[in-house]
């Protein structure tokens, strides 16, 4: 018998099993489907005895099967994916929450979990106790500060987590600034950071822009240029979208210089509404946008003018294994990622080098 056969009435039985038990028993599903399997083999072994025929049909159906092959090649994958299906993302967020903030700041209660996700006590102590058996040994209970407390051979098994997310994460005792510690209790862990100002694009420009990305069209804006010092309409074809860390940017063919170009979203003052090509339908330019579409490489080590601590030190900042780094980045956005990692480049004269590129 072929595979899709097998898996065609394997199928349909199992549709009949869950309709019957959907019907008449309204038990769980999987439990439902297995007791009315259950069932249905008891009585073919009964008939045995008073119509042997039935029995010995599904014995040569049965012996016509490589399970094997139907198995591992065949409904393994639609097995897993259908486990998938029943994973509860709420749950698998609660020990997230727990994982992070048992692995940075060392320590959680059930009242963190209550005020984040809004549960209940019954069911945030359901999920500490899950997690407890899931990675027996990682947390234990300190009667004196009644909180579940990473222990030294914690393992991460259900996530990994940045200090970020805990840091972030409402509840779970590591403040942004004074204020929000003072706010959480006197035991918060006090965090400054740097904000920057923010440099964001107005929503109106911004939407405009991306519905010339999806359509390939292009769009008229009214751009403020630093490199050039003046303010004009341009025409543009936009085509992605890109992030220097601080600010927005999009790649575009500009039809007033003829060539592909960053421009900053923050810097457009307003833009029509985009249009077809003069063609009609998607602009194509002229040419290919190689510096976007290109990949570069970068392999860094610790600057050679540093001593040997002050290397250690680099390497072990940005995690280098063998004493170098290796960072992808699109040719369009090289230069601003050597801003970012104070390479060796005009104008950067004035801050401390911490890396090369490996010549």
């Amino acid at each position: 018998m072929e595979l899709l056969d097998v898996a065609a009435v394997l199928l349909s039985l199992a549709a009949v099993f869950g309709w019957v038990n959907h019907k008449f028993f309204k038990l769980p599903t999987t439990i439902g489907v297995m007791l009315i399997g259950l069932v249905l083999s008891l009585l073919l072994l009964l008939l045995q005895g008073v119509v042997p025929a039935i029995p010995e049909a599904v014995d040569r159906f049965a012996e016509g099967i490589d399970f094997n092959e139907a198995l591992m090649e065949g409904m393994l994958s639609y097995l897993l994916f259908a486990g998938a299906l029943h994973v509860n993302l709420s749950d698998l967020r609660q020990q997230k929450m727990v994982v992070a903030v048992l692995a940075s700041a060392g320590e959680v209660n059930r009242s963190d979990l209550t005020r984040v996700f809004g549960l209940s006590e019954a069911q945030a102590s359901a999920d500490l106790q899950a997690y407890q058996e899931l990675n027996p040994g990682g947390m234990a209970y300190n009667m004196r500060t009644k909180r579940y407390e990473g222990q030294e051979g914690m393992r991460c098994v259900v996530h990994e987590p940045r200090l970020e997310e805990a840091v972030g994460m409402p509840g779970s005792g590591l403040g942004v600034g004074l204020g929000a510690a003072e706010e959480e209790g006197g035991d918060a862990l006090v965090v400054g950071m740097v904000r920057l100002p923010m440099r964001e694009p107005k929503t109106a420009v911004a939407r405009r822009i991306v519905l010339a990305i999806r359509r390939r069209w292009r769009v008229r804006v009214r751009y403020w240029s630093v490199s050039s010092g003046t303010a004009s309409w341009r025409w543009l074809a936009p085509h992605a979208l890109g992030h220097d860390g601080y600010r927005w940017h999009v790649r575009a063919w500009c039809e007033n210089n003829e060539d592909y170009r960053d421009f900053v979203l923050a810097r457009m003052e307003r833009t029509d509404w985009p249009v077809e090509s003069e063609e009609g339908g998607a602009f194509v330019a002229p040419v290919a946008d190689f510096e976007w579409d290109e990949w570069v490489t970068l392999t860094l080590r610790a600057s050679s003018a540093l001593g040997a601590v002050e290397r250690k030190a680099i390497e072990m900042d940005y995690g280098m294994r063998a004493g170098k780094i290796r960072y992808r980045v699109r040719g369009a956005m090289l230069r601003y990622a050597v801003d970012h990692l104070r390479l060796q480049m005009p104008g950067m004269e004035g801050l401390p080098v911490h890396l090369e590129v490996e010549r």
